[in-house]
């Protein structure tokens, strides 16, 4: 189940609000996510290696399991399913050099064409502001319970 989930990791759309503001630490995070999606997407790992904090971690499961970046990254590339996503309950909390995504989404795992299994999760990304730009630096998600 753990790589059924790292296949299925955030697909974040842009309809999330947007940071507003005249200071180089706002952002558009819609942006930001939809770029990670896409990354994701296309297995670009110069995208990921780009959009993720060094010390990037996926908390996942039902016992917050820790997933390094790097095993992030490689889960990703190597995941052979593709995935559908629907955003719901978008919101962003800005905290200066930090800021906070949180999301409850539908992932739709298809292969060969076919939808599989479908899974709800609630998904909280943590942006951090370092020279100059916007990093993810950890995502927390965990299925939602029936």
């Amino acid at each position: 189940m753990r790589f059924l989930l790292l296949g299925t990791i955030t697909l974040l759309s842009p309809a999330l609000s947007t940071c507003r503001g005249g200071s180089e630490r706002h952002a558009d995070f819609p942006a930001l996510e939809h770029s990670w999606v896409s990354a994701q997407q296309r297995r670009d790992s110069v995208s990921l290696d780009s959009l993720l904090a060094p010390e990037f971690l996926l908390i996942e499961g039902p016992n917050g399991a820790p997933v390094p970046r790097d095993q992030y990254i490689a889960a990703v590339l190597h995941t052979a399913a593709e995935d559908t996503i629907r955003i719901h309950d978008l919101r962003m909390v800005h905290h200066g050099d930090s800021a906070t995504v949180m999301s409850r989404f539908i992932c739709t795992v298809v292969r060969n064409g076919q939808p599989t299994v479908t899974y709800e999760f609630r998904t909280t990304d943590l942006w951090v502001h370092r020279k100059g730009r916007w990093l993810a630096a950890r995502r927390d998600m965990a299925v939602r319970p029936d």
